[in-house]
């Protein structure tokens, strides 16, 4: 299923197990577990522990402008584990 975020000023956030979608006149949760992807068309707000948590469901989330052209993409990438650190980075010189 894809959550779709298409109300000027709603607002998405983690709540428990549950993403919580609140607009001006009604709230309401939808479990991480049936959704695939986020749609956010709108001016909305998204907060980092909801971006954390579709993450960690392995759920997109996609920017779209008002004409429904893809704005940007948060895609699941699944972690790579190093056996040794990275190497630090050299500084500009």
């Amino acid at each position: 299923m894809q959550l779709v975020i298409n109300t000027r000023g709603s607002y998405l956030k983690k709540s428990n197990n549950c993403f919580l979608v609140k607009t001006d006149d009604k709230t309401f949760e939808v479990s991480a577990d049936k959704i695939d992807s986020i749609l956010i068309t709108t001016s909305a707000t998204i907060t980092t522990d909801a971006i954390q948590f579709a993450v960690e469901h392995n759920i997109d989330i996609i920017f779209l402008d008002t004409s429904v052209t893809v704005r940007a993409r948060m895609a699941f990438q699944a972690r790579k584990h190093y056996a040794d650190p990275p190497a630090p980075a050299r500084s500009c010189e």
